[in-house]
């Protein structure tokens, strides 16, 4: 979704501190925590705890305002849906997201191209609760866990991904990492060099995806 988030930065950082977005950060692969933190001292502002928590609910606020727009310019990636239906139907099998978004803004984009359905959010892990993308991981494992009263061991925890942080945040947590290089300027080079175990040039052969993550 194309120049979304800059937009809800820029809202947020306008009604909370009046502050005009000047310096734009690159956002691939980091948390909205992080990037908060990192727009804040760039316009020369106090990165306090209270004024991150506002940036987060006016992120949120902005969002929503743009439900619509995202469905318009949003779309989900080839064989995304796919996937995720046929992972759905397996027995044992939970899905969920670790996202660099906060929870209302990771909702509404994946509601905008209809994967929402497919998804736990309850046990996800999101960009307000940590700088460490590792920790995202680990927060949704514990989640998942303690919902479904199990343990879950590090070959039963996949993650896919198409970001380098994506995959240097799964091997963080011990996770297995199935890369897939349709991230803006990801190769699946980049994708082996940060360690996932499998890289897909897209997502489009469900059967050779759904192997992957079952074995």
């Amino acid at each position: 979704m194309a120049g979304v988030g800059h937009a809800l930065l820029a809202q947020a950082l306008q009604v909370t501190t009046g502050v005009e977005l000047v310096h734009q950060p690159e956002l691939g692969g980091k948390t909205d925590r992080e990037l908060i933190t990192t727009v804040l001292t760039a316009h020369g502002l106090d990165a306090a705890e209270p004024l991150i928590e506002r940036m987060h609910a006016e992120m949120a606020v902005a969002a929503h305002e743009r439900t619509d727009h995202m469905r318009a310019v949003g779309f989900a990636l080839p064989g995304a849906s796919a996937v995720l239906a046929a992972l759905a139907t397996v027995p044992g099998v939970v899905q969920s997201v670790v996202t660099g978004n906060i929870a209302p803004v990771a909702r509404l984009k994946l509601a905008a191209v209809d994967l929402d359905r497919f998804i736990d959010f309850e046990i996800g892990g999101y960009g307000s609760e940590s700088l460490v993308r590792g920790d995202l991981v680990n927060l949704a494992r514990s989640r998942a866990a303690r919902k479904h009263r199990t343990t879950l061991s590090n070959e039963s925890v996949i993650v896919i991904g198409d970001t380098v942080h994506d995959i240097v945040g799964a091997k963080f947590s011990g996770a297995v990492a199935i890369g897939v290089a349709t991230g803006l300027n990801t190769t699946a080079d980049h994708l082996h060099a940060a360690g996932a175990d499998v890289v897909f040039s897209s997502l489009e052969d469900t059967a050779a995806v759904l192997a992957a993550v079952l074995a």
